[in-house]
């Protein structure tokens, strides 16, 4: 028999799914639902902006400061230095020396020799003369204000108010200090508190008792262990409260005493520092006194040296130009003396002697006038001398003078130097007091963002149990199968054991066994039912 247009219909006998459902599972819903609520109330809560100051501002030492140094003026002694350097440099400049025109000192005597004149009256006067010899002394006197070496002293003196260092401490947070900052008012604060958890505690109570009575369980074993468990939980909410208020309290107390300590600490070290600065500015003072005292000191007795050195000077050259008068005057008389020796030797030959004599007068006329030149020429070199000896000491003189000046310019520029170091000093200070603020401005901003993004982070947390754990429940829907479908999907299974009949019997074996064997295999695998397997076989047979 032939059932291809009857087989082939595709029906599927055992159904076909109609759809898959998913959904959270029944012990994760109500969790999974408030943690959703509470994330959705936090995303629609408005934006909550940190109403602190953001930055501390300039402290008054950093005010203080900057005003300081914007007033900062060159001090006057600078100027007056540099005025008084200008005036040593003009009067240096206006200075010269002027050197003196040497002349000559010779005069030609009148009594020069004339020969032929005066040899008879020479002779007799050369007869009288007679030579005695002088007796030389010592001209050199010393003089009074000759120098006399001084005592210099430091006058250096070690200042009263030199800095010595002082302690600086900070006390430590014990329970006595922690008592003494805590909140005096805590147990009047947590007394609202307490007496609402009391009463809350109580309406639970109340309520637990009336579901018991209406249920028919008052007075029962049941209701011992709820108001049990009830006052439990009211002693953990109590001790809860206490404690939490008692940390807070705690909390607020070691803050507020290392505030204090920080602003003990600042104020110990300022004080210390303006010790420091008044101990320096007073060492300098000493030092400068010291200095100033010093140079005095050997400015007067460089004065003291030139003094003695022109006293000796003078008195050298004054037995000097003695001795020398002395020797000419002598070297004279000798001179006489042999004219006269010569005179008595040559009384046989008077003209000769006369001519002679008048020669000789000429030649003391002559000599004489060259000696005058000279003490005139050497009048003149000490005349010099002693103008050039007056231009160098005025010289000396303004160089000291520009050296005051030098040394007041740079006791203008050490003033203006301590004055810039203080106020470097009170801006450094102002800096540790401004980062000190700005600390605890910073402190308090990360406190409330903390404190903001708590929520989230609870949110967060809730959702992080759930990681891992079987949330999704499916729930599959079928269709069953028509009467049509069923005998479809048996006219298809048919279809199917025919053609494996077929391929069978094409391949030689015995019909009916190996027919028998595919249908056996056909219902084994499930892709006929028994009824429908012997439905075939006894058509085939």
């Amino acid at each position: 028999m032939s059932t291809a247009g009857v087989l082939d219909t595709g029906g599927d006998p055992t159904g076909k799914l109609s759809g898959t459902e998913s959904s959270l599972s029944n012990w994760a819903g109500p969790y999974v639902t408030n943690m959703l609520g509470m994330g959705q109330a936090l995303a629609q809560s408005p934006y909550q902006a940190y109403q602190g100051p953001l930055t501390a501002g300039p402290t008054a030492g950093q005010q203080a400061a900057f005003q300081g140094i914007a007033n900062l003026t060159v001090p006057t002694s600078i100027g007056q230095a540099a005025t008084t350097a200008g005036q040593v440099a003009t009067q240096a400049g206006q200075m010269g020396f002027d050197p003196t025109q040497f002349t000559s000192q010779f005069q030609a005597p009148t009594n020069i020799y004339q020969a032929g004149e005066g040899l008879a009256g020479i002779a007799q006067q050369a007869g009288q003369m007679g030579y005695s010899p002088t007796d030389f002394t010592n001209q050199y006197q010393t003089p009074g204000d000759i120098y006399q070496a001084g005592d210099i002293t430091s006058g250096y003196q070690t200042p009263g108010d030199i800095y010595q260092a002082g302690d600086i401490t900070t006390g430590a947070f014990t329970p006595q200090a922690a008592q003494q900052y805590m909140n005096p008012f805590l147990q009047a604060a947590l007394a609202p508190q307490l007496e609402e958890a009391r009463r809350q505690a109580e309406i639970s109570r109340v309520a637990q008792a009336g579901r018991l009575t209406r249920a028919g369980a008052f007075g029962g074993g049941r209701q011992a262990i709820m108001e049990s468990e009830l006052s439990r939980n009211l002693a953990q909410n109590l001790s809860d409260i206490t404690g939490r208020g008692y940390a807070q309290a705690f909390d607020a107390a070691q803050r507020a005493f290392t505030q204090d300590q920080a602003r003990s600490l600042q104020a110990q070290q300022a004080q210390e520092a303006a010790r420091q600065a008044q101990g320096t500015q007073a060492l300098s003072a000493a030092q400068q006194a010291a200095q100033f005292g010093l140079t005095a000191q050997q400015a007067q007795e460089a004065a003291r040296q030139a003094q003695g050195a022109q006293a000796l000077s003078a008195a050298e050259r004054a037995a000097q130009f003695g001795q020398t008068a002395a020797q000419a005057g002598e070297a004279s008389r000798q001179f006489g003396a042999g004219f006269g020796l010569d005179a008595l030797g040559r009384q046989l030959e008077a003209q000769r002697a006369q001519e002679a004599a008048m020669q000789t007068e000429g030649q003391q006329a002559l000599t004489a006038a060259q000696q005058a030149a000279q003490y005139g020429q050497a009048a003149q070199a000490a005349a010099e001398q002693s103008r050039q000896f007056g231009a160098g000491f005025g010289l000396d003189a303004l160089r000291q003078q520009l050296a005051g000046a030098q040394a007041q310019g740079a006791l203008g520029r050490q003033e203006l130097q301590s004055d810039i170091d203080v106020l470097g000093e009170q801006a450094r200070l102002g800096g540790q007091e401004y980062a000190l603020n700005q600390a605890a401005i910073d402190a308090a901003r990360r406190q409330f963002e903390e404190e903001r993004l708590f929520p989230y982070k609870q949110v967060q947390f809730m959702q992080s149990l759930l990681q891992g754990l079987p949330l999704e429940a499916q729930q599959r829907s079928f269709v069953e199968p028509s009467q049509f479908s069923q005998l479809s999907g048996n006219i298809s299974a048919i279809q199917d054991a025919i053609d494996l009949i077929t391929r069978g019997g094409g391949a030689g074996g015995s019909g009916a066994a190996s027919t028998k064997e595919a249908i056996d295999a056909a219902v084994a695998a499930g892709q006929i039912d028994q009824a429908t397997a012997d439905a075939i076989l006894a058509g085939v047979s």
